[in-house]
């Protein structure tokens, strides 16, 4: 490291490669610009702390603590509302499983009842004596007035 003479500021002596690695945007430095960017740098402190007053510190470690505190507490809440989710979607599942069952077992007990009802009016003396005046309006099928439309 030489002092330069018109500065009195320290030259440091690189090779360009090193420099164009290191620093981005140094080719287009020209030498005094470079030389004062390396001194300016070198001279600056890196760490934000030097400013700081104790009781800075003492702020940013309690503000610090309260964020840790509220983030836990918010990743918490965020279990929790999920795992009711989650317990609520089991319930819906197995309510949804024993309606299903309900609608097959009644499905299958309105076949059962409607072939018996078909095989009743085949041999029904009421249905089937002459003297019988009023005619019988054909019944809609039961299954298919039972179903969504």
């Amino acid at each position: 490291m030489n002092v330069g003479l018109e500065t009195n500021r320290p030259e440091f002596h690189f090779p360009l490669t090193d420099v164009v690695a290191i620093i981005p945007g140094a080719r287009s430095l020209t030498s005094v610009s470079f030389l004062f960017l390396i001194f300016e740098t070198a001279a600056t402190p890196h760490s934000p702390h030097t400013h700081m007053s104790p009781e800075d510190d003492d702020r940013k470690v309690r503000r610090r603590e309260k964020n840790r505190v509220a983030a836990q507490r918010s990743r918490k809440k965020q279990t929790q509302k999920a795992d009711k989710l989650h317990e609520e979607y089991e319930c819906l599942e197995q309510e949804n499983t024993m309606l299903r069952r309900e609608i097959g077992k009644l499905t299958e007990e309105l076949k059962h009842l409607t072939e018996a009802l078909k095989e009743h009016e085949k041999m029904c003396p009421l249905l089937l004596c002459p003297m019988n005046f009023v005619p019988v309006p054909p019944r809609p099928d039961p299954v298919a007035g039972c179903l969504p439309r």
